[in-house]
């Protein structure tokens, strides 16, 4: 589950116990950009072949991970326009594969020209 202000965290067990997520995400606009919580995931999606391929985007990138959410890998480089953004598709089959539509920023939620 994505959780705005908090990060991605995950239960096993019907939602008795929650467990945070996190590790490998950034959090640049806070104090301690590598901190547990405070993350702001827009969205997580998973590959349905190899559901433990995620997908989300932040206010700090696109982020992947290959370990059914244990760590993440940021994958977006800044300079490239892939930064920012709310919308993102896992392939079907291929967890290595999605697909992100860019935004400009989190001041202006308008896709890159």
């Amino acid at each position: 589950v994505a959780v705005s202000s908090a990060g991605v965290i995950e239960t096993r067990d019907g939602g008795l116990t929650w467990h945070g997520r996190n590790r490998g995400m950034l959090n640049d606009y806070m104090p301690n950009p590598e901190a547990e919580w405070g993350h702001d995931p827009h969205f997580v999606t998973s590959c349905p072949g190899q559901p433990d391929y995620l997908w989300q985007q932040n206010h700090c990138g696109v982020f992947y991970s290959d370990d059914g959410a244990q760590s993440w890998k940021k994958v977006s480089l800044p300079d490239v326009g892939v930064h920012f953004g709310f919308p993102i598709a896992a392939d079907a089959s291929d967890g290595l594969t999605a697909w992100v539509v860019p935004a400009r920023a989190d001041s202006e939620r308008m896709t890159i020209d």
